[in-house]
Formats: structure tokens, C-alpha cells, sequence
């Protein structure tokens, strides 16, 4: 019985220490634009800032250790992409919805981002969590 209570904690402390977290920015430039179009996956937080450009912060969390952590930035899995579409800025990040396990472990994700929008420019947030609003800064 000891030995199933001690392996038990070993196992848990290992899945615990298993997580990791990474925060990182990325700016874009308005140019000749009205509104931008946001699709992140995870929570959103709009915020209002004194700046002629977006900024984005971005935190991931995963259930796996640092290094794969590092690998899945290396190949670009949470690359924030930018588009115009006419008088529109389109945000997203489209690698994340390819499915990966590694060594038969199902990857999780876990994502939050604060976006920072100069006042009076239309931001639209439209993704799974937040179901689609649009607020003009």
C-alpha cells in the first residue's frame, strides 16, 4: 500500500512539473485602417492605450516541459498572423488547430491574450471563448 501511495505522489509531481508557460508581444501597424478583426483562440482582454498601433500579449501554457514548449514556438505553432483585407486588419493564429500528441500525449494548449488598441479604432473579437463582439475603443 505504501509503495502505491508513494508512486502515486511520484506520478503527480511529475505531471505537475511537466507544465509551461511562455508570454510573448508582437505589434501591428494600423497603416490606412478602420477596424481590426480579432480570432485567438482563448480569452480575449481589449484594452485602450495612447499608441497608433495594436499590441498584442500573448501567454501560452501547455502540458509538456519547456523544451517542447520552445520546439512548438521554433516551428511556428503560435505564430500570430496579420492580413488587410481592404480597411480591415485580420489577427489570428491558425496552426493551433492542428491536432498534436507526443508520445501519445494528447497536447493542450491554453491561451490568453491582452490586446492594446489606440481610442476611437473598432476592434471585433470573434473566436470560440468570446463568441463575437466588436467594441470601439
Amino acid at each position: 500500500m505504501r509503495l502505491l501511495i508513494f508512486t502515486f505522489f511520484i506520478l503527480l509531481s511529475v505531471s505537475i512539473s511537466a507544465q509551461s508557460e511562455t508570454v510573448y508581444t508582437k505589434e501591428v501597424g494600423l497603416e490606412a485602417t478602420t477596424s481590426t478583426v480579432i480570432n485567438l483562440p482563448g480569452t480575449v482582454n481589449l484594452k485602450r492605450w495612447d499608441s497608433e498601433h495594436i499590441k498584442i500579449v500573448a501567454n501560452v501554457q501547455i502540458n509538456f516541459d519547456e523544451s517542447i514548449l520552445k520546439r512548438l514556438m521554433l516551428v511556428g505553432r503560435y505564430k500570430i498572423n496579420t492580413s488587410m483585407n481592404s480597411t480591415t486588419i485580420v489577427i489570428d493564429m491558425p496552426t493551433v488547430d492542428r491536432y498534436v500528441a507526443i508520445k501519445g500525449v494528447e497536447l493542450i494548449d491554453t491561451f490568453s491574450f491582452d490586446v492594446y488598441a489606440p481610442e476611437g479604432y473598432r476592434v471585433f473579437v470573434k473566436n470560440k471563448m468570446n463568441k463575437g463582439y466588436s467594441l470601439n475603443l
